[in-house]
C-alpha cells in the first residue's frame, strides 16, 4: 500500500466506509463551498408487472378483463399417482390439488395400501417414488381412500399430466376391489402441451421448464399435482383462454371421460374431417 494512504477495505464502498458522521461532514463542506447538496435517490420496490396485485396461480391467468366468472369448469382437480408396481391396480400414493379462479383452494394427499394381489413393491417402482412396503403397512385401502378422494374431486373436471395413466389407476384399482366405475370428466396436460410448446420431450419436468415453473421432487404425488396445476394455468395464458372448456377448444383437445362402459380419452382433435384421431399419449408411464 502506498505511504499516506489510509487504509480501506477494498470490498466496502467508499461512501459506505464514511459512515453516517462522515457522510455528514461532506455535505457541511459541499455547503460551505456554495456547492448544492447531493439529491439522495429513494428507490421503490414494485412486484412483477404480471404478478402486481394477484398471487399464486392467479398470477400467471389472462387478466381479469377476459375472466370468465361462475361455470363449473372454472374449478379443477389436479391429480397424481404413484404406484408399487406394473399393475394399474397397485396405487401406494395419490395426491389432488383443488384450484378455482387460478387460486389453489385446499389439497388431499395420502399413502394408500394398495389391493390385496396387487401389493408387491418392484425395486424399480420404489427406485423412482421412494414408496416401500413398511411405508404404507399402516396406510388406508382404496376404498376408504377412493371415498375421500372422490367427495374431494366432487363435480369437478379433473387433470392430471399423462392423465391415460392416472385415470387408467383409477379404473384399475376400483375394479380390483369391486367398485362401479366412476363418471368423470378429465383433461390431460400432456395432450395439451403438445399443442402449446415445441419441446424435444413432454415429461413434467420439461414442461414445467418451458411453463417457467420451478420444479422439484419429480415422482412424489403431491409434488407432481401441483406441478400439473401449474402447468395448466400456464396452458391457459398461453392461448389466452378464461376458462378449461376454452382451452381445451384453443389447443383442439377433445375433453376425456370415464363412465359406466370404458372411456374416452383426452385426445387431440382431427385436423381434417375423415382424418382420424391420434392419440398423444399411450397407456404407459411417457410423459411422466
Amino acid at each position: 500500500m502506498p505511504p499516506g494512504r489510509p487504509h480501506r477495505r477494498p470490498d466496502v464502498p467508499a461512501l459506505a466506509q464514511r459512515g453516517p458522521v462522515g457522510a455528514r461532514r461532506l455535505e457541511h463542506r459541499r455547503a460551505a463551498r456554495g456547492l448544492p447538496a447531493r439529491r439522495r435517490l429513494r428507490v421503490r420496490a414494485r412486484a412483477p408487472r404480471r404478478a402486481r396485485g394477484r398471487t399464486g396461480l392467479s398470477a400467471l391467468l389472462p387478466s381479469r378483463r377476459r375472466t370468465v366468472k361462475g361455470g363449473p369448469v372454472d374449478s379443477w382437480v389436479a391429480i397424481d399417482f404413484e404406484t408399487a408396481n406394473g399393475s394399474r391396480a397397485s396405487a401406494c400414493s395419490v395426491a389432488a390439488v383443488r384450484v378455482s379462479g387460478g387460486e389453489e383452494r385446499g389439497s388431499f394427499a395420502t399413502l394408500i395400501r394398495p389391493p390385496d394381489g396387487h401389493d408387491r413393491f418392484e425395486a424399480r417402482n420404489t427406485a423412482i417414488h421412494g414408496i416401500r412396503r413398511t411405508d404404507v403397512t399402516r396406510a388406508p385401502r382404496w376404498p376408504v381412500v377412493w371415498s375421500q378422494l372422490r367427495e374431494f374431486i366432487g363435480e369437478s373436471p379433473v387433470v392430471a399430466h399423462n392423465a391415460a395413466f392416472d385415470t387408467s389407476v383409477i379404473r384399475g384399482a376400483n375394479s380390483a376391489v369391486g367398485i362401479a366405475p366412476p363418471r368423470l370428466r378429465y383433461a390431460c396436460t400432456l395432450v395439451i402441451a403438445r399443442q402449446t410448446w415445441t419441446l424435444d420431450s413432454y415429461t413434467l419436468p420439461r414442461v414445467a421448464r418451458a411453463a417457467g415453473i420451478a420444479f422439484g421432487d419429480h415422482h412424489r404425488a403431491e409434488a407432481d399435482a401441483r406441478a400439473a396445476a401449474q402447468v395448466l394455468v400456464a396452458e391457459h395464458r398461453e392461448h389466452g383462454a378464461a376458462s378449461l372448456d376454452a382451452l381445451l377448444t384453443a389447443a383442439g383437445v377433445s375433453w376425456g371421460r370415464l363412465h359406466d362402459d370404458g372411456f374416452d380419452g383426452c385426445r387431440r382433435a382431427p385436423r381434417a374431417p375423415g382424418a382420424g384421431v391420434t392419440t398423444s399419449v399411450s397407456r404407459t408411464r411417457q410423459g411422466r
